[in-house]
């Protein structure tokens, strides 16, 4: 039997519900699936807002660089292979 690495999705539906240390701790325990394949994280503009505030970054005045650089700062906090998406 032969085993490949998975492919992970991520949606948080509306993380303004929960307290900040429940988003922290999801969107780590979201991380360590990267350990087992591809971890996708799907944000919208204002989700990827509470993350970085959960996550004790900036949030920024919203244009293109600002969100790469949010999804790249997102990828280090949650660990080198986990990927973000900002639709």
């Amino acid at each position: 039997m032969t085993c490949g690495r998975g492919h992970f999705f991520f949606d948080l539906a509306d993380p303004t519900k929960r307290p900040r240390d429940e988003l922290q701790m999801a969107l780590r325990v979201m991380g360590r699936f990267q350990n087992f394949g591809n971890a996708t994280l799907g944000l919208n503009l204002a989700e990827a807002e509470q993350c970085a505030l959960a996550l004790g970054q900036p949030v920024a005045e919203t244009n293109a660089e600002n969100l790469k650089l949010f999804a790249t700062r997102l990828r280090q906090e949650l660990g080198s292979g986990a990927s973000s998406f900002i639709p």
